[in-house]
């Protein structure tokens, strides 16, 4: 259990659980209530980076993204990862790395949101390799919702670039496998030696979101056994408490958590010991977090659009940027080649200059990778 990590006084203890059975708590929510939820979202060259705030618990979450060799008995399917670092009070608490990555394995990985043949380049030679680097920065409990909802909208903003592979040995044209190639096509591409594979800038081509089936959430639970009012002839009762904080796990008997996908779909159900609960009240908490998933995914959804509004904006600004100097070397260029011919006149360039509008030259030494970002 959780508050096995902590100490806590006999007096808290029955203050909270009384406090509750007149559907009190100590932040002045209801038992239904949830905190409010703060998500940043940033994007970067084959990496994302989000930020969640769930009241005093805060957790950042990066994904990382590079080609490495796949397992040997799943040749045609990428790497989905997750590593956590955990601070020192969520660690007293009773959380430990270990057990993060398994409830992230179990909402994410094992219910298949993401296509991990879609990660494939070069079958048993290439794929790509997503890694998820969980910290959770404070702790203000229920540490499993916000990481959950880090990880996913890390996910949700992660661009994968674009990829080629040549195959050396024939005269044909580069095949974008990202595209083109169905996982039949990838299986007959030649080995690593006879191939060349090529990582295009965002710059170059547009970058491709990750084959996602759908976006399970986290929503939990803290279980409190034997509470009862302070009215006379009440009974004592089961009480199923919203977003706990950090005091109230602390005294809790037990939680569960599901993991629910903007269809209303259960993922996945995890509890990890603790008090026994009955059938109707796993039910009756199941519809609590089907009524409280369409909030979160709303939350989600808003990050993504601020994200991707700014993101543009920036990238139009850097390409602007790129192509008024290309306009300038074009110029410059014909400057220099008027002076070889001794006339002393310079060519005429202005449709050179004017074609660049069109496109980017992707060959052009000019616009390498760094000087394209030293530049914006």
């Amino acid at each position: 259990m959780l508050k096995k990590g902590l100490e806590y006084s006999s007096h808290e203890n029955v203050f909270i659980r009384q406090a509750l059975g007149d559907n009190i708590r100590l932040d002045g929510r209801g038992i239904r209530d949830y905190r409010d939820i703060s998500i940043e979202l940033s994007r970067d060259e084959c990496r994302s980076e989000s930020s969640v705030t769930l009241g005093a618990t805060r957790v950042i979450c990066i994904v990382n993204g590079e080609i490495v060799v796949p397992y040997p008995d799943r040749p045609t399917e990428g790497i989905l990862q997750f590593n956590a670092d955990i601070s020192i009070c969520t660690e007293q608490a009773g959380h430990t790395s270990s057990s993060i990555c398994r409830m992230l394995e179990r909402s994410i990985r094992d219910s298949e949101a993401l296509d991990t043949e879609s990660l494939c380049i070069i079958a048993a030679e290439k794929v790509w390799a997503i890694t998820c680097e969980v910290r959770v920065l404070n702790y203000g409990g229920n540490v499993a919702d916000a990481c959950n909802l880090a990880v996913m909208g890390a996910l949700r903003a992660f661009r994968k670039p674009e990829v080629s592979v040549s195959r050396l040995d024939m005269d044909m044209d580069p095949i974008t496998t990202s595209r083109l190639l169905s996982s039949e096509a990838r299986d007959s591409l030649p080995l690593s030696s006879s191939a060349e594979v090529k990582l295009h800038n965002t710059d170059e081509r547009e970058p491709l979101p990750l084959a996602l089936h759908h976006t399970p959430l986290s929503i939990s639970f803290g279980v409190f056994a034997e509470i009862k009012s302070f009215q006379e002839g009440s009974e004592w009762k089961m009480v199923l408490v919203s977003d706990p904080t950090d005091e109230e796990e602390r005294v809790m008997d037990g939680f569960i958590v599901y993991s629910v996908n903007a269809h209303g779909e259960v993922c996945a159900v995890l509890k990890p010991g603790g008090v026994g609960m009955s059938s109707d009240t796993v039910l009756a908490a199941a519809n609590l977090a089907l009524s409280r998933a369409p909030t979160l995914h709303s939350h989600l959804t808003s990050a993504l659009t601020t994200l991707e509004t700014n993101y543009q904006q920036t990238r139009g600004q850097r390409l602007e940027t790129l192509r008024a100097l290309r306009k300038e070397q074009v110029k410059y260029i014909a400057y220099v080649e008027g002076k070889k011919e001794g006339n002393g006149e310079t060519m005429d360039v202005s449709d050179i200059a004017d074609s660049v509008d069109g496109g980017i030259d992707i060959d052009d030494p000019i616009l390498k990778y760094n000087f394209n970002h030293s530049a914006a």
